[in-house]
């Protein structure tokens, strides 16, 4: 079994989201869609995000959710730097390693996503990890 700080390991998730990455159609919405369009890519990431933690055995808290955005990588040539002992990168290991074949729609969606990411312009990801920590912020002070 490989270790995260075994080099073959790195190659084996960085091509596990190259292959990924390169069947998605999907990329940024337009930066003039509707409020509600920007509270579905808010509730997406979040909902995503969580299904990782959840493949991987985590529990689903917001600031673990809140950690794996803002440490995903920000450009497709930062998927090959991602920081093996990062939560990202050994949520994803734990969750390919105990993947049933049932997970393989999840994992896919979350490898996916995490490709739109590194796609997404930094103004837009920076508002949405803003979003998605600040809802948790109000969430977690009694706030709707």
């Amino acid at each position: 079994m490989l270790k995260p700080d075994d080099p073959a390991w790195v190659d084996l998730i960085a091509d596990t989201l190259a292959r990924h990455s390169n069947n998605t159609k999907e990329g940024p919405m337009p930066a003039n869609e509707p409020l509600d369009g920007w509270q579905a890519e808010c509730e997406k990431a979040v909902r995503i995000l969580s299904n990782l933690l959840h493949l991987a055995g985590r529990r689903q808290t917001g600031s673990a959710v809140i950690e794996l955005l803002r440490t995903a990588p920000r450009t497709p040539e930062e998927m090959d730097k991602v920081l093996t002992d990062s939560l990202l990168c050994r949520c994803t290991k734990e969750a390919f390693d105990s993947a049933r074949p049932s997970d393989q729609r999840m994992f896919h969606e979350i490898c996916t996503y995490i490709s739109c990411l590194t796609k997404m312009p930094p103004s837009r990801r920076s508002m949405l990890e803003a979003s998605v920590a600040g809802t948790f912020l109000g969430w977690g002070m009694g706030g709707s």
